[in-house]
């Protein structure tokens, strides 16, 4: 199983709603897991710095799973996440 899960997006989409989700469904497979959401901390860094950012994550492959944060619900999304993760 992989030992991180990055869940990227542009402002406003739902990833701290999802990441949240995702953490509960994790905490209820009893799998050990930590949400760390840096958006507030950082959005101002986040916005100006988006399209390299999105470069930098192509360029290392990071997505190896990817889901449509309007595919649903924030539990549903997180549920979809956490299936292709392999939890």
């Amino acid at each position: 199983m992989a030992e991180a899960l990055l869940i990227t997006g542009t402002v406003g989409v739902g990833k701290t709603s999802v990441a949240d989700a995702a953490g509960d469904v994790l905490s209820d497979a009893g799998v050990p897991n930590a949400v760390i959401d840096v958006d507030p901390q950082s959005l101002d860094w986040h916005l100006e710095r988006a399209g390299e950012l999105a470069s930098i994550l192509d360029a290392a492959q990071v997505e190896d799973y990817t889901v449509d944060a309007g595919a649903g619900s924030p539990a549903q999304v997180a549920a979809l996440v956490v299936k292709g993760w392999g939890v």
